[in-house]
């Protein structure tokens, strides 16, 4: 290895003893990476750890990840990012909120203190329980022991709504008794535009606004 443009550094020493430590060299030229370690007063063989051969290993990921959860304890950043999901048609950017108890999917909430929700009670509209958020964060708030619930905060999303007149593409207020209906000819909060027709089952998919 040329050392005219390298640079090794010692990396650990054994407090009181020397002649057990590590060193690190890198190849300003070529971005080798290698280690090497004294044992017992002998330097032992340099032991490549990263180099043209395997950097595409280290710097980039391309496929994917078979797996029902990926944890990552770090940062993660991307030039371009798309999340994609094959459990339902629809996704939705959620947050945690603590709640004070269970509420069904499609419920609109309303922010009374901190992450914390109740049902809507007319005074804010800060989104929707969601069933399946194509995105969720804030997941700190499960160590507390506290009732969590996924807040829809924009997207797409299902939401209760009694009023059989909705159709798709019509925009949807929210009145002050909670009650999601059509903007026209109804005074409420401005909510997002219906994707459904009405559905029996009182949920319709909703872009939140």
């Amino acid at each position: 290895m040329k050392r005219s443009l390298n640079c090794v550094r010692n990396i650990g020493v054994i407090p009181y003893d020397a002649s057990y430590q590590g060193q690190i060299y890198q190849d300003y030229r070529t971005g080798q990476i290698a280690l090497r370690g004294k044992n017992g007063g002998t330097w032992q063989a340099w032991r490549t750890a990263l180099d043209s051969s395997n950097y595409g290993t280290y710097s980039t990921f391309s496929g994917t990840v078979s797996a029902s959860a990926m944890q990552v304890n770090g940062t993660i950043t991307a030039n371009n990012a798309y999340f994609t999901t094959s459990t339902v048609r629809y996704s939705d950017y959620a947050e945690l909120f603590a709640c004070a108890q269970e509420l069904p999917v499609g419920t609109p909430v309303s922010i009374i203190s901190h992450r914390t929700v109740t049902r809507y009670n007319g005074r804010n509209f800060a989104g929707v329980v969601s069933e399946k958020p194509g995105m969720i964060i804030g997941n700190e708030l499960v160590s507390l022991g506290v009732i969590t619930l996924p807040i829809a905060l924009s997207g797409s999303v299902k939401v209760y709504t009694q009023d059989k007149n909705i159709k798709a593409g019509d925009e949807l207020v929210i009145t002050q008794s909670g009650d999601v209906v059509l903007k026209d000819g109804n005074n409420g909060r401005y909510i997002g535009i219906a994707q459904d027709d009405h559905d029996p089952s009182n949920l319709i998919m909703v872009l939140i606004k």
